[in-house]
């Protein structure tokens, strides 16, 4: 015997759709905008991060250029002021060494022992019947007798002369020898300051110096 089926009622469809198509390309077309303007955010973000990545190798090659640059001119000046300082030190040292050496040649003890000395390179070439005239400042007259003694003792006859000039002369035969207490100083200074100077390789340390700090900056 068959049973009966009760079927539900149907339910009764509105004649109006409840999502428009044209809703539905809506939505796609906005889905894919979405991801359109997801995507080519991304590209925005990548090539602000490669151009920000660019401009921070940029700026730490410029900046260490610039750094590479002022050390460099920070050894340069340091030398500069080192050249500078050593030249002011043998200036003042030529200074110093003038005046020392005028100080000696003015003092009637500098003034006989030049003489002395004198004395004893003309006796090598003694030449007979000659006589030296000796002329030297008046203010060294106390070293008159011993002048004399010493141009004898060489065997040279002597006359001697004072005068009022800052110098010695000397007249021998056909020879002249003149020092003057200014000017022969000065160009002794010079010389034993140039002699010191080749010495102390005082230029030549400098330059190596120089590379060595020019290398140690550039390293």
């Amino acid at each position: 015997m068959l049973r009966q089926i009760s079927l539900p009622k149907q339910y009764h469809l509105p004649d109006t759709p409840l999502i428009k198509a044209k809703w539905l390309n809506s939505a796609t077309s906005a889905s894919r905008l979405e991801l359109l303007a997801r995507k080519h955010a991304q590209h925005i973000l990548r090539d602000a991060r490669n151009e920000a990545d660019e401009l921070r190798s940029l700026a730490w090659i410029e900046g260490y250029t610039q750094g590479i640059q002022k050390a460099s001119q920070t050894v340069v000046d340091y030398v500069s002021n080192v050249e500078s300082a050593t030249s002011q030190l043998l200036q003042r040292s030529q200074l110093q060494l003038e005046k020392q050496l005028q100080q000696l040649f003015a003092s009637e003890a500098g003034i006989e022992n030049i003489l002395a000395l004198l004395a004893h390179y003309l006796s090598r070439d003694a030449i007979t019947d000659y006589k030296a005239i000796v002329s030297f400042p008046a203010y060294a007259i106390r070293s008159a007798k011993s002048i004399s003694d010493h141009f004898k003792q060489s065997g040279i006859d002597v006359e001697l002369r004072t005068c009022q000039a800052e110098e010695l002369r000397v007249e021998y035969g056909q020879e002249i020898w003149c020092c003057n207490f200014q000017r022969q100083p000065s160009q002794l200074a010079k010389l034993a300051i140039a002699a010191s100077f080749a010495t102390l390789n005082i230029s030549e340390r400098l330059e190596e110096y120089r590379q060595q700090a020019v290398e140690s900056v550039l390293e």
